[in-house]
């Protein structure tokens, strides 16, 4: 029993491992040039731009970035992260805690590439995959310290084996742990566990590695994300009374170790100042020009319960959580009720005000897994203070499952871009609630071409590549899929995808106009270096095409590394005998694309 919770933590782990290698980590379709992506441009690109190139002109990076990505321009990176200042010089608005702790996962990749003969520049594939493994790393110290936290109170193995499996996979912590390792909360997290656990140590007995300890967290977090520093709030739930926690803070000053441990904190956080005056030549600035907090005009309600992007309602675990906490502190425990209420309604406020309190595009409202750790001690030091009988905890236990099963529904919703980035309101809300059908992928920002038409619906085909209707099963493939567990392919060696050919005697004879066909496929490019295009085609026995028409995917697809629905609709010519065969299907002479779920449809333009 116990190493039950090291035994839970592993597989909790291994778990996200799996995940992330079948979905991130592939080499096949590309997906691994994505790891790095968005934020994570920036935490990330100091250490190439200083250990590589030896200075803080971040070309490098960008170019490194749309070698491997050649349809992301120039601009888009620097949009994400870097400002050009004038002068040659550039400003990073991230601030550099992230790489500080990413340090030595990046320069094992340098080995590796080095040995393996990959580009030695920041971020072909042994550079992604460090960040992915060091994302595991963290996940696997954040959630050991909590353990080892929750220890240090006695709490129950059971208790914290629950805690720990919640607090991951009825959260979006899974998502950003495994799909957006480069964003900075997986790191929050696991540094926030690590201070706690070290700040109860230094309360229980005053030593300099404790206090050293909880600076190097601490600094690291300011480093990271200044507005972590609220963390410092949890100092007297930890203590669990006035007295004790004057104490502790009597004890810090009256302790020499507190000096020194002060300025190792001042040290980690002059970093930040450095850089900015190596890149701008200040010692302060503002590295995010236009956006800043507004504490006049916090939308606290807005953050935590709206369907926009509402943390209680896409992470309703972490209501459940505080609420419980909530009900047996204001019984049992006032004062830390008092400390659960404070920190909560702090972090909430600072979070809701700043600017764009929807925090861009994202799984939930992803601040707050940074403070996960702190709501998963509270949560199950409330319970362990209960001693509930099993038959008492079965409610608590459904409730988690249920949370449980919702969030991972939900990722799976977000990867397969069911549920939007950003954007979401009530009836959007309701009409994908609990639906994953590829009919519902992307139901939301794809133009509807068929409603042009009216359709006989009696003539609709379709191929899911489940089970092949349509021939070529050499090209089908397990490896990748929109839905189910199949999808097809086309490359320069197998140029011909799975189609549709019949002979045209079969189709509708419409009342009145021509016939048209509308066909809709999911595409998924790995990248655009690729001539893929959707024939429809007409043909008079073994003669010539008499009909062709073509469109090319890559000029329609906006962005690789993801599914794309594309459509189209083509009226067709009088046909010159009912032998006459059609044909529909994809082509691709040069590179691989990936299709799936086809529907064909045919009627007539409105």
């Amino acid at each position: 029993m116990k190493k039950l919770p090291i035994f839970t933590i592993a597989l909790i782990v291994l778990f996200c491992f799996v995940h992330a290698k079948k979905t991130r980590w592939t080499n096949d379709y590309g997906a691994w040039k994505n790891v790095v992506s968005g934020d994570g441009y920036g935490y990330w690109s100091y250490l190439p731009a200083l250990v590589i190139h030896h200075n803080l002109d971040f070309n490098g990076a960008i170019n490194a970035v749309r070698k491997i990505s050649p349809e992301i321009k120039k601009d888009q990176v620097i949009t994400y992260t870097i400002f050009d200042l004038g002068n040659n010089k550039q400003l990073n608005k991230c601030f550099v805690g992230i790489a500080i702790i990413l340090l030595p996962f990046f320069l094992l990749a340098c080995l590796y590439a080095k040995i393996f003969g990959y580009d030695v520049d920041g971020f072909s594939y042994p550079f992604q995959l460090s960040v992915g493994i060091a994302a595991l790393f963290y996940l696997f110290v954040g959630l050991f310290y909590l353990y080892k936290l929750l220890k240090l109170y006695d709490v129950k193995d059971l208790v914290i084996c629950f805690t720990l499996i919640i607090v991951v996979f009825a959260t979006n912590l899974y998502y950003y742990a495994t799909k957006e390792p480069s964003m900075p909360h997986i790191y929050d997290f696991s540094l926030i566990a690590v201070f706690l656990y070290y700040t109860k140590k230094a309360m229980l007995a005053i030593r300099l590695k404790y206090l050293l300890l909880m600076a190097v967290s601490l600094g690291i977090l300011i480093m990271i994300r200044p507005p972590n520093v609220l963390i410092v709030l949890a100092i007297p739930f930890l203590a669990g009374s006035f007295k004790s926690t004057g104490g502790f803070i009597l004890k810090l000053f009256k302790t020499k170790g507190t000096v020194i441990a002060s300025i190792v904190l001042l040290a980690i956080v002059s970093l930040q100042f450095i850089m900015w005056y190596a890149q701008s030549g200040k010692w302060f600035v503002w590295s995010y020009p236009g956006e800043g907090f507004n504490f006049n005009d916090p939308h606290f309600i807005d953050i935590l319960f709206s369907y926009r992007k509402g943390w209680f309602l896409y992470t309703p675990v972490m209501f459940f959580m505080i609420l419980a906490a909530s009900c047996v502190f204001i019984k049992k425990d006032v004062f830390r009720f008092c400390s659960l209420v404070i920190l909560f309604t702090v972090v909430t406020y600072v979070f809701s005000s700043w600017w764009y309190w929807a925090y861009g595009g994202s799984f939930g409202s992803r601040p707050f897994i940074d403070y996960y750790a702190f709501f998963a001690f509270a949560f199950a030091l409330s319970v362990n203070m209960l001693n509930l009988s099993w038959w008492h905890k079965i409610p608590g236990v459904v409730i988690g499952v249920l949370c449980l099963y919702l969030n991972l529904l939900q990722t799976r919703q977000y990867e397969n871009f069911i549920l939007l980035y950003d954007g979401m309101d009530k009836a959007k809300y309701w009409k994908i609630f609990l639906h994953t059908g590829a009919e519902y992928i992307g139901c939301f920002d794809v133009k509807e071409i068929q409603n042009d038409y009216d359709f006989m619906e009696k003539y609709t085909l379709s191929n899911d590549f489940e089970n092949n209707k349509w021939g070529n099963d050499n090209n089908v493939t397990c490896a990748y899929a929109h839905s189910g567990i199949h999808s097809t392919f086309s490359n320069s060696t197998l140029q011909y995808s799975p189609g549709y050919i019949d002979s045209v005697g079969h189709l509708p004879q419409p009342a009145k106009g021509k016939l048209s066909v509308y066909t809709e496929f999911w595409v998924y490019m790995p990248d655009k270096n690729n001539d893929a295009r959707l024939i429809v085609a007409l043909q008079e026995k073994d003669n010539p095409s008499y009909f062709w028409h073509n469109i090319s995917i890559p000029e329609i697809v906006d962005s690789c590394n993801k599914w794309t629905k594309i459509e189209d609709a083509v009226e067709l010519p009088d046909f010159k005998s009912k032998n006459d065969r059609i044909s529909i299907y994809v082509l691709n002479p040069k590179g691989i694309v990936y299709i799936d779920d086809m529907v064909i449809k045919f009627g007539t333009h409105k």
